[in-house]
């Protein structure tokens, strides 16, 4: 399969429907599948870029790939703006091993995207859950002034996370 068959074989279905792995391991390793899958995320084409998304969670999900070996394509894409990004993707950076700048800089790009009110619902959630990924106890304060500030935010999927991460 060449890069051209993986975008026709992505824009098949709706956005929202999953991705069928089975194929694209038969022609891909997961590794390289997962970097062709990474050129997607984030593009203009909005379907490509969420079923590259969906198909890159289900191979982090299935443990076919560790998703530190592309922490450095992942955090290039935190440069973008989050309305072009799937909702899928700050979860990718929950999984991530950081060194300290790198915690910092992402650190602030998530609280950013947690709080701004024009970005999807889904997306904030999938945010605020990195956030709780990734604090130390070094980010705890930090973490606790952000789930504070989203405290009045009437999203109730955002108070269901909030309520289900402070149990844990």
């Amino acid at each position: 399969m060449s890069v051209i068959d993986l975008t026709v074989y992505l824009k098949q279905g709706s956005k929202n429907e999953k991705v069928i792995l089975e194929p694209l391991l038969k022609t891909y390793n997961p590794y390289e599948l997962s970097a062709k899958l990474l050129q997607y995320i984030g593009e203009d084409d909005i379907l490509c870029s969420f079923k590259s998304a969906d198909a890159l969670n289900q191979l982090i999900q299935r443990k076919y790939i560790m998703v530190d070996v592309f922490k450095t394509e992942l955090i290039v894409l935190l440069q973008q703006n989050p309305k072009n990004l799937p909702f899928q993707f700050p979860l990718f950076i929950g999984h991530l091993t950081l060194d300290q700048k790198a915690l910092g800089f992402v650190w602030t790009r998530l609280s950013e995207w947690v709080s701004q009110q024009h970005t999807s619902r889904i997306f904030r959630v999938n945010c605020l859950q990195a956030l709780h990924d990734l604090k130390t106890s070094a980010l705890q304060k930090d973490y606790d002034l952000i789930v504070s500030s989203l405290a009045h935010v009437p999203i109730a999927s955002l108070q269901a996370r909030i309520r289900i991460l402070a149990k844990k």
